[in-house]
C-alpha cells in the first residue's frame, strides 16, 4: 500500500512541476510542447528519479515467478550460510531489482534446470557445492527422486568430505553432484574412478560442469583428512596429488564442459584454465571447438558486492562486505568467504541460473 501511495504521489508531484513550468516559460516556449520537454526542470528530473525508484519497487511483484532458494536455518544443513539482518536486506533488494533488469525472459526462470533427457556431472569443492544446493533448493518441486553413492568408503560422517549424489528431475534429466571429493586426486585415473562408481562412462554423459578443486595439503581441517585418507587409500591416489583442470578434462571428454571458478578471487585458476582450453580449441583445432564455456562466479560479485559469511549452521550470519568491521580481525575478509544465502536468496543463485542458460544453450 505504502508503495502504490508513493507511486500516486510521484505522478501528482511531477504532473504540479510540469504545469508550473508551463506558466513560468516564454508564451512560444508553451506552443512547442517539444521544446518544453526538452527544457525540463532540475526538480522535474529529481521528481521522475524519485518515481522510477517507487517503480522499481513495485516491479518486484513479476519476480515472483523466480526460482529463487528460500533457505533457512531449518535446512541449513543443506543450505548453510544463512545470513539475515539489514545488510542482507539491502543486498537482497538490490539483488532482486538486478534480476529484474536483465533483458531475458528464461533467466531464473526455467521450468527445470536441466533439459529434458539430459544427464549432467557437476563436480568441485564447497563453493560449487554452494551453487548445486542453491539450484537443487531451486527446483526441489521437481525432484523425483534422489540417491547417494558410498564414495568416501571409511571415511567418518563428520568429515569435510562430500559424497556423490545422483538427483532424478520429473523431466527425466539427472544432475549428478560431488563436492571435496577424496576421489578427485589422481589426474590420470579419477575419471575411471568416478565411471566405475557410476557405472556410467564419461562420454555417454550430456555435460560436465566442473569448479574448483582444494589443493592436497596439510594445514586446513580438509587437507589434514585427505592427507589421513591416502595413506589408508592410497590405490585412490597418485604421486602429484593432481586434480583434474578445464584443460584436462576437455582432453579426454569431447562433449560440453562448463567451467565455474570460486566465488573467491584467489579461487580463479579454473577460469584461466577454461580460458586456455577455450582458446586452444576455438584456433588450433579443426573443426574449431565452441563447447567450453566460462560462468563467471564473480560476475555479479563486482555489480552487487560480497555479501560473504562463514557462519556454517547454528544462527544467521551478517552479510559482510569489503571493508566491514570483522569482529577485531577474526574473521577471514569478505572475498574469501562463501556467499550468503537465506529467505531472500544470494549470490548462488544468480550463478546457478547463468549455469542453467548455459545447459540449455548448449544442450537444446
Amino acid at each position: 500500500m505504502h508503495l502504490i501511495l508513493s507511486s500516486i504521489l510521484c505522478l501528482i508531484a511531477t504532473a504540479a512541476v510540469f504545469v508550473t513550468s508551463l506558466f513560468l516559460l516564454p508564451t512560444p516556449v508553451i506552443d512547442s510542447a517539444k521544446q518544453t520537454l526538452r527544457t525540463t526542470s532540475a526538480s522535474t528530473i529529481a521528481t521522475r528519479e524519485q518515481c522510477n525508484t517507487a517503480k522499481q519497487l513495485n516491479d518486484q511483484q513479476p519476480l515472483l515467478d523466480l526460482h529463487i532458494c528460500r533457505a533457512n536455518l531449518a535446512n541449513a544443513s543443506k543450505n548453510p550460510y544463512i545470513c539475515d539482518g539489514p545488510a542482507y536486506d539491502d543486498f537482497t533488494t538490490r539483488m532482486l531489482h538486478y534480476a529484474n533488469r536483465q533483458d531475458s525472459t528464461t533467466w531464473g526462470r526455467r521450468p527445470f534446470p536441466l533439459p529434458n533427457n539430459t544427464y549432467v556431472f557437476m563436480l568441485g569443492n564447497s563453493h560449487t557445492r554452494q551453487v548445486f544446493n542453491t539450484l537443487l533448493c531451486e527446483y526441489q518441486n521437481v525432484i523425483s527422486s534422489s540417491r547417494s553413492y558410498n564414495d568416501s568408503v571409511g571415511a567418518s560422517s563428520k568429515s569435510t568430505f562430500g559424497f556423490t549424489m545422483s538427483h532424478h528431475f520429473a523431466n527425466n534429466a539427472t544432475l549428478v553432484t560431488v563436492s571435496n571429493s577424496p576421489l578427485v586426486y589422481n589426474e590420470q585415473q579419477w575419471a575411471k574412478t568416478f565411471e566405475n562408481l557410476l557405472d556410467r562412462s564419461l562420454d555417454s554423459m550430456d555435460a560436465i560442469i566442473m569448479g574448483r578443486f582444494n589443493h592436497f595439503e596439510t594445514t586446513s581441517k580438509y587437507g589434514r583428512e585427505i592427507t589421513a585418507y591416502s595413506q589408508s587409500h592410497p590405490e585412490l591416489f597418485d604421486d602429484s596429488y593432481a586434480s583434474p583442470t578445464i584443460e584436462s578434462l576437455a582432453a579426454i571428454y569431447k562433449g560440453p564442459v562448463i567451467a565455474v571458478p570460486m566465488f573467491a578471487p584467489h579461487g580463479q585458476d579454473v577460469a584461466e584454465s577454461a580460458l586456455r582450453a577455450i582458446h586452444y580449441y576455438q584456433n588450433e583445432t579443426l573443426p574449431p571447438r565452441t563447447n567450453i564455456r566460462l560462468v563467471h562466479a564473480r560476475k555479479h560479485v563486482e555489480i552487487l558486492g560480497e555479501c560473504g559469511s562463514d557462519v556454517h549452521t547454528d544462527e544467521p550470519g551478517i552479510c559482510r562486505n569489503t571493508g566491514d568491521n570483522h569482529n577485531g580481525g577474526n574473521l577471514r575478509e569478505p572475498e574469501a568467504m562463501h556467499r550468503c544465502t537465506g529467505m531472500k536468496g544470494g549470490h548462488p543463485d544468480l550463478v546457478a541460473w547463468d549455469i542453467v542458460e548455459e545447459l540449455y544453450d548448449l544442450l537444446e
